[in-house]
């Protein structure tokens, strides 16, 4: 290429040399003047030549850089989708959360009784309350003596964990409770790792009052909220599309909320 230039260089002085012949017998221009300019040329497009092949270099190099990049936000979005939209405040790692449970889902709702199926439908994401639902203690302060599991409610809540993602929300009002509660999962076969029959124990949260109770299962977001605390199920039924609120048989009566249905255990929520 500058070849070629410097042969249409050399073209156009003999040319411009004949007819600029007149000014140069004048002494107004001098060979000298015309081939610096000639030289300033071939060294301008030379410059420029080399600028467009660097950029171009450069920008093949960042194009698999930003692939990658792309890629990267892909994945990290395709990991953060569908968990939830306020997932991430309070509890970040809810967020880059996907349950296997909830991938297998669709197969193993259908063999659930058709009711069963019905009232579970559209439901991925859990948060079932424990005390008075999975233990016999209502009270907060009783799980600081012990934590005592109902056996129909443990057979329930590991029929739900097979085909939702369930999360446990306890309150507790001391240090003692919540080793209470985290013994008696253990020994229960309910908390731990590796297993689709086991919640991980970063799936079970503890609070130390009614009003941390109610931010978490909002922070959670979940489809389907289960609670036997009066005050807990009044204090998020403005916020959850369906609540089950587990009460003893004596006070089974209609809810006044439309979005809280009734029942009177664990197992009758699980059974048809």
């Amino acid at each position: 290429m500058i070849d070629t230039l410097i042969r249409l260089l050399n073209n156009g002085t003999r040319t411009l040399a004949i007819r600029l012949a007149p000014w140069f017998d004048s002494g107004v221009l001098t060979w000298t003047g015309l081939l610096g300019l000639a030289a300033f040329l071939v060294g301008y497009y030379s410059f420029r030549q080399r600028g467009n092949v660097g950029a171009s270099q450069q920008q093949q190099q960042q194009q698999p850089q930003q692939q990658q990049q792309g890629a990267a936000r892909g994945l990290d979005g395709g990991r953060r989708g569908g968990s939830g939209a306020g997932a991430g405040g309070f509890f970040p790692q809810v967020a880059q959360f996907t349950s296997a449970a909830s991938q297998r889902a669709p197969s193993l709702l259908a063999s659930l009784h058709p009711s069963v199926r019905a009232r579970l439908q559209g439901v991925q994401r859990v948060t079932c309350a424990l005390p008075g639902v999975l233990f016999e203690e209502c009270d907060p302060y009783q799980l600081s003596e012990k934590a005592t599991i109902i056996p129909a409610a443990e057979k329930a809540l590991k029929e739900l964990m097979r085909v939702c993602e369930v999360f446990l929300v306890t309150h507790c009002v001391d240090d003692a409770g919540q080793q209470c509660v985290e013994r008696a999962l253990k020994e229960a076969g309910l908390l731990g790792v590796g297993t689709p029959e086991c919640i991980a124990p970063h799936r079970s949260l503890y609070c130390s009052t009614r009003v941390g109770h109610i931010a978490i299962v909002r922070q959670l977001e979940p489809d389907l909220h289960i609670d036997a605390c009066q005050d807990g199920v009044k204090g998020l039924a403005q916020f959850m599309p369906r609540i089950a609120h587990i009460v003893p048989p004596a006070a089974l009566a209609r809810s006044p909320f439309s979005n809280v249905s009734i029942f009177t255990s664990l197992e009758a929520l699980m059974t048809p």
